[in-house]
Protein backbone atom coordinates (compact mmCIF):
# COMPACT_ATOMS: atom_id res chain seq x y z
CA UNK A 1 0.00 0.00 0.00
CA UNK A 2 2.69 2.29 0.80
CA UNK A 3 4.54 1.35 -1.93
CA UNK A 4 1.13 2.37 -4.34
CA UNK A 5 1.06 5.60 -2.66
CA UNK A 6 4.65 6.71 -3.20
CA UNK A 7 4.22 5.50 -7.04
CA UNK A 8 0.59 7.96 -7.09
CA UNK A 9 2.32 10.78 -5.28
CA UNK A 10 5.73 10.62 -7.85
CA UNK A 11 3.29 10.53 -10.74
CA UNK A 12 1.41 13.66 -9.61
CA UNK A 13 5.03 15.78 -8.89
CA UNK A 14 5.85 14.43 -12.61
CA UNK A 15 2.86 16.19 -14.12
CA UNK A 16 3.13 19.10 -12.13
CA UNK A 17 6.68 19.91 -12.78
CA UNK A 18 5.68 19.47 -17.24
CA UNK A 19 2.70 21.83 -16.35
CA UNK A 20 5.21 23.95 -14.46
CA UNK A 21 7.74 23.66 -17.09
CA UNK A 22 5.00 24.59 -19.78
CA UNK A 23 3.84 27.64 -18.22
CA UNK A 24 7.31 28.80 -18.06
CA UNK A 25 7.53 28.27 -21.97
CA UNK A 26 4.55 29.31 -23.09
CA UNK A 27 4.47 32.54 -25.78
CA UNK A 28 3.27 36.01 -23.72
CA UNK A 29 -0.35 36.51 -25.56
CA UNK A 30 0.28 40.33 -26.64
CA UNK A 31 -2.88 42.93 -25.27
CA UNK A 32 -5.65 43.28 -28.16
CA UNK A 33 -5.19 47.45 -27.50
CA UNK A 34 -1.43 47.11 -27.57
CA UNK A 35 -1.37 45.71 -30.47
CA UNK A 36 -3.79 48.23 -32.16
CA UNK A 37 -1.86 50.79 -30.81
CA UNK A 38 1.03 49.22 -32.63
CA UNK A 39 -0.53 49.49 -35.75
CA UNK A 40 -1.94 53.22 -35.44
CA UNK A 41 1.63 54.36 -34.21
CA UNK A 42 3.58 55.86 -36.91
CA UNK A 43 6.15 54.48 -38.71
CA UNK A 44 9.94 56.38 -38.83
CA UNK A 45 10.14 58.03 -42.01
CA UNK A 46 7.39 59.22 -42.89
CA UNK A 47 3.95 60.92 -41.45
CA UNK A 48 0.49 60.32 -42.12
CA UNK A 49 -1.54 62.92 -42.81
CA UNK A 50 -4.80 64.12 -41.29
CA UNK A 51 -7.61 62.21 -42.17
CA UNK A 52 -5.70 59.14 -42.72
CA UNK A 53 -6.06 57.89 -38.50
CA UNK A 54 -8.42 60.49 -36.16
CA UNK A 55 -5.79 59.70 -34.08
CA UNK A 56 -3.28 61.79 -35.56
CA UNK A 57 -5.91 64.37 -36.62
CA UNK A 58 -5.17 67.09 -34.60
CA UNK A 59 -1.58 67.42 -34.43
CA UNK A 60 -0.64 66.89 -38.35
CA UNK A 61 -3.54 68.93 -39.35
CA UNK A 62 -1.59 71.46 -41.17
CA UNK A 63 0.31 68.69 -42.77
CA UNK A 64 -2.90 67.85 -45.00
CA UNK A 65 -1.98 68.33 -48.64
CA UNK A 66 -4.68 70.68 -49.83
CA UNK A 67 -6.11 71.52 -53.84
CA UNK A 68 -3.96 74.31 -55.06
CA UNK A 69 -2.91 75.55 -58.46
CA UNK A 70 -0.07 73.73 -57.83
CA UNK A 71 -1.68 70.21 -58.04
CA UNK A 72 0.29 67.55 -59.65
CA UNK A 73 -0.55 66.47 -63.41
CA UNK A 74 -1.05 62.73 -61.48
CA UNK A 75 -3.67 64.11 -59.31
CA UNK A 76 -6.53 62.85 -61.61
CA UNK A 77 -9.60 61.20 -61.37
CA UNK A 78 -10.59 57.37 -61.22
CA UNK A 79 -11.55 57.37 -64.78
CA UNK A 80 -8.26 58.53 -66.14
CA UNK A 81 -6.47 55.85 -64.35
CA UNK A 82 -8.62 53.01 -64.86
CA UNK A 83 -5.79 51.79 -67.66
CA UNK A 84 -2.66 51.76 -66.33
CA UNK A 85 -1.15 50.94 -62.67
CA UNK A 86 -1.70 55.03 -62.15
CA UNK A 87 -5.04 53.99 -59.73
CA UNK A 88 -3.32 54.48 -56.82
CA UNK A 89 -6.29 55.80 -54.42
CA UNK A 90 -5.19 53.43 -51.79
CA UNK A 91 -1.77 54.24 -50.08
CA UNK A 92 0.10 56.36 -47.52
CA UNK A 93 1.01 59.97 -47.50
CA UNK A 94 4.80 60.07 -47.29
CA UNK A 95 6.92 63.56 -47.29
CA UNK A 96 9.33 63.47 -49.88
CA UNK A 97 10.15 67.39 -50.06
CA UNK A 98 10.51 69.92 -47.66
CA UNK A 99 9.59 72.59 -50.48
CA UNK A 100 9.26 71.88 -54.42
CA UNK A 101 12.34 74.49 -54.03
CA UNK A 102 14.01 70.86 -53.55
CA UNK A 103 13.47 70.11 -56.91
CA UNK A 104 14.73 71.86 -59.60
CA UNK A 105 12.65 74.39 -61.14
CA UNK A 106 13.80 73.53 -65.19
CA UNK A 107 11.18 72.18 -67.51
CA UNK A 108 11.88 68.41 -68.07
CA UNK A 109 13.96 68.33 -64.68
CA UNK A 110 13.78 64.78 -63.10
CA UNK A 111 15.32 63.92 -59.40
CA UNK A 112 15.60 60.57 -57.86
CA UNK A 113 14.74 60.26 -54.29
CA UNK A 114 14.88 57.46 -51.73
CA UNK A 115 12.36 57.33 -49.35
CA UNK A 116 11.51 54.68 -46.65
CA UNK A 117 8.46 52.89 -47.45
CA UNK A 118 5.24 51.78 -44.45
CA UNK A 119 7.45 49.05 -43.78
CA UNK A 120 10.60 50.39 -43.35
CA UNK A 121 12.09 49.48 -46.45
CA UNK A 122 13.94 51.97 -48.57
CA UNK A 123 12.33 52.43 -52.10
CA UNK A 124 13.41 54.73 -54.59
CA UNK A 125 11.31 57.35 -56.91
CA UNK A 126 11.20 59.41 -59.70
CA UNK A 127 10.15 63.01 -59.75
CA UNK A 128 9.46 64.92 -62.28
CA UNK A 129 9.02 68.77 -63.65
CA UNK A 130 6.37 69.45 -66.11
CA UNK A 131 4.75 72.73 -66.72
CA UNK A 132 5.52 73.64 -62.96
CA UNK A 133 4.05 70.61 -61.29
CA UNK A 134 5.67 68.18 -59.83
CA UNK A 135 4.79 64.59 -60.78
CA UNK A 136 5.96 61.19 -59.83
CA UNK A 137 6.66 57.22 -60.37
CA UNK A 138 8.67 54.86 -59.83
CA UNK A 139 12.09 55.15 -61.01
CA UNK A 140 12.28 51.95 -63.79
CA UNK A 141 11.34 51.49 -67.04
CA UNK A 142 8.86 48.99 -67.34
CA UNK A 143 10.31 47.29 -70.59
CA UNK A 144 14.27 47.28 -69.84
CA UNK A 145 13.70 48.62 -66.16
CA UNK A 146 16.95 51.04 -66.48
CA UNK A 147 15.78 54.06 -64.76
CA UNK A 148 14.03 56.98 -66.26
CA UNK A 149 16.05 59.25 -64.57
CA UNK A 150 16.96 62.03 -67.46
CA UNK A 151 14.47 60.63 -69.63
CA UNK A 152 12.50 63.33 -71.94
CA UNK A 153 8.92 64.45 -71.44
CA UNK A 154 7.57 64.28 -74.92
CA UNK A 155 3.44 65.15 -75.48
CA UNK A 156 1.71 61.98 -76.57
CA UNK A 157 -2.05 61.96 -77.51
CA UNK A 158 -3.27 64.92 -75.24
CA UNK A 159 -0.93 64.16 -72.58
CA UNK A 160 2.70 64.26 -71.44
CA UNK A 161 5.03 60.92 -71.30
CA UNK A 162 8.58 60.27 -69.78
CA UNK A 163 10.96 58.63 -72.24
CA UNK A 164 13.65 55.66 -71.53
CA UNK A 165 16.86 56.88 -72.34
CA UNK A 166 17.70 53.54 -73.42
CA UNK A 167 15.23 51.71 -74.93
CA UNK A 168 13.10 54.30 -75.91
CA UNK A 169 9.90 53.48 -74.48
CA UNK A 170 7.17 56.04 -73.33
CA UNK A 171 5.14 56.23 -70.44
CA UNK A 172 2.39 58.31 -69.43
CA UNK A 173 2.77 60.77 -66.20
CA UNK A 174 -0.92 60.57 -65.22
CA UNK A 175 -1.60 56.75 -65.46
CA UNK A 176 2.06 55.27 -66.13
CA UNK A 177 0.59 53.46 -69.02
CA UNK A 178 3.16 52.54 -71.78
CA UNK A 179 3.65 53.90 -75.16
CA UNK A 180 6.28 51.55 -77.05
CA UNK A 181 6.77 54.17 -80.07
CA UNK A 182 6.11 57.85 -79.59
CA UNK A 183 5.62 60.13 -82.34
CA UNK A 184 7.54 62.28 -83.08
CA UNK A 185 10.32 60.56 -81.62
CA UNK A 186 14.58 60.90 -82.62
CA UNK A 187 15.98 57.60 -81.19
CA UNK A 188 19.91 57.40 -80.74
CA UNK A 189 21.83 54.87 -81.35
CA UNK A 190 21.41 53.02 -78.13
CA UNK A 191 17.63 53.29 -78.21
CA UNK A 192 17.64 51.68 -81.49
CA UNK A 193 20.18 48.71 -80.61
CA UNK A 194 18.11 48.33 -77.01
CA UNK A 195 14.51 48.80 -79.04
CA UNK A 196 15.43 46.09 -81.18
CA UNK A 197 17.12 44.03 -78.24
CA UNK A 198 14.00 44.48 -76.43
CA UNK A 199 11.79 44.12 -79.25
CA UNK A 200 9.99 40.62 -78.37
CA UNK A 201 9.46 42.62 -74.81
CA UNK A 202 5.96 43.41 -73.44
CA UNK A 203 6.71 46.84 -71.58
CA UNK A 204 4.56 46.81 -68.68
CA UNK A 205 3.04 50.30 -67.46
CA UNK A 206 4.47 51.59 -64.39
CA UNK A 207 3.08 53.01 -61.18
CA UNK A 208 2.41 56.35 -61.05
CA UNK A 209 1.73 58.01 -57.72
CA UNK A 210 -0.46 61.06 -56.70
CA UNK A 211 1.44 64.02 -55.82
CA UNK A 212 0.50 67.00 -53.59
CA UNK A 213 1.86 70.54 -52.10
CA UNK A 214 0.79 71.30 -48.84
CA UNK A 215 -0.68 74.76 -46.83
CA UNK A 216 3.15 75.13 -45.60
CA UNK A 217 5.28 73.43 -48.99
CA UNK A 218 5.72 70.09 -48.37
CA UNK A 219 5.48 67.56 -51.28
CA UNK A 220 4.00 64.17 -50.44
CA UNK A 221 3.55 61.31 -52.76
CA UNK A 222 0.83 58.48 -51.82
CA UNK A 223 3.09 55.96 -51.57
CA UNK A 224 1.48 52.11 -52.40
Amino acid sequence: MNRFSGKFISILLLLAAICAVQAFFAPASLPKASFQSKLLQPQAGFKHVAGESELFQTQLEAKKPRKSKRKSSTAQDEDDNAEGEGSNYMGTWIQVFESDEDMDSKEGATKAVEITDPLGKPAPVLMIRHEGKISSTEIGCGRCQFPLINGKIMDQDGEPHIECPLCGCGFSLSSGVYKEEMDGQSKGLMQNMMGGFMGKTTPKNIKVYRTEENNVGEVYIKYY
